[in-house]
């Protein structure tokens, strides 16, 4: 397996090779790739949700200029400030 880049995003990276329905491990998290849609900038982002159960939160990754994959707020979702 390849070795990321020191201070690589580990969303990032998960984010980049992942496909819709895969899982993995982020930062010791579970990991799975929700989906993969164009934002309204037209950037390709990459919806991921880390851990289990109640403490389940979703993470964004973004497609940059330079064809990389870095970590993006999530638009707030259902009205949750």
């Amino acid at each position: 397996a390849e070795q990321a880049p020191r201070g690589t995003d580990p969303l990032a990276a998960f984010a980049a090779s992942a496909t819709p329905g895969a899982t993995g491990v982020v930062e010791g998290q579970p990991a799975r790739l929700v989906r993969v849609y164009h934002a309204a900038s037209g950037r390709e982002c990459r919806e991921v949700l880390l851990g289990a159960g109640l403490s389940q939160r979703a993470a964004v990754a973004c497609r940059q200029p330079d064809g990389s994959f870095a970590s993006s707020r999530p638009l707030l979702q259902g009205g949750r400030p």
